[in-house]
């Protein structure tokens, strides 16, 4: 039998909050920092991201940033607290899972790939952390192919080598998007 694994990811995945509830994928925010002012990262159709998305306080929409570059105010991104990542994967794991790939935005612009490390350390069940080497929609096709994969019942735990050929290294993550995976 085939463990229940969760997929989790990051706000930078670019996922609807349609999307992310139709493919059972927690969404973690990234923090967006403009003036004294520090919120989550809103989902690009200004609903809050993710089956869960374990919004802490109010979200920024993307009108609110559009609005501070046409102002000129400097804005910038904050990776997740290690808490937010394992918020996600307690609540995960109290949903079922028995196992976690977690799929986030390249290590090369963001901490928030630590972050998840760090959380899933303690996590109530094993953890896979992936570094998808990408951002936005690319990121994005990465977390959708892990949720296929899951709901498929793909045994998490194996990284299957790719076929001759083939540009395939996993069922869980598209080679082109994704390099390596971490635990």
């Amino acid at each position: 039998m085939t463990a229940a694994v969760a997929v989790v990811t990051d706000s930078t995945a670019c996922l609807s909050a349609e999307l992310a509830a139709e493919g059972g994928i927690l969404v973690v925010p990234l923090r967006v920092v403009f003036g004294d002012r520090a919120a989550d990262q809103d989902a690009a159709d200004g609903e809050p991201a993710g089956q869960d998305a374990l919004d802490h306080d109010a979200a920024v929409t993307v009108a609110e940033v559009e609005r501070a570059l046409h102002d000129g105010r400097r804005i910038g991104t904050a990776s997740p607290a290690p808490g937010r990542f394992a918020a996600a994967y307690a609540a995960a794991a109290a949903q079922g899972a028995e196992f976690i790939v977690s799929v986030h935005l390249s290590a090369r612009l963001s901490g928030t790939l630590n972050s998840a490390s760090l959380a899933a350390a303690g996590a109530p069940v094993p953890v896979r952390v992936v570094d998808s080497q990408s951002i936005g929609m690319g990121l994005g096709i990465a977390v959708l192919t892990a949720a296929a994969a899951a709901r498929a019942g793909e045994d998490a735990t194996r990284r299957p080598a790719a076929p001759p050929g083939s540009d395939r290294s996993s069922p869980w993550i598209p080679r082109a998007t994704c390099a390596s995976a971490v635990g």
